[in-house]
């Protein structure tokens, strides 16, 4: 059975992956920022 509590801390995870590579590649591409 898929545990509820995993699942939402994979999503926290993957989105938290997400935003720091957005991040990353704001910086990387628009240095002014």
């Amino acid at each position: 059975m898929w545990d509820f509590r995993t699942s939402l801390s994979i999503f926290h995870g993957t989105v938290g992956t997400f935003r720091f590579y957005s991040v990353k590649y704001c910086r990387l591409f628009f240095p002014s920022h």
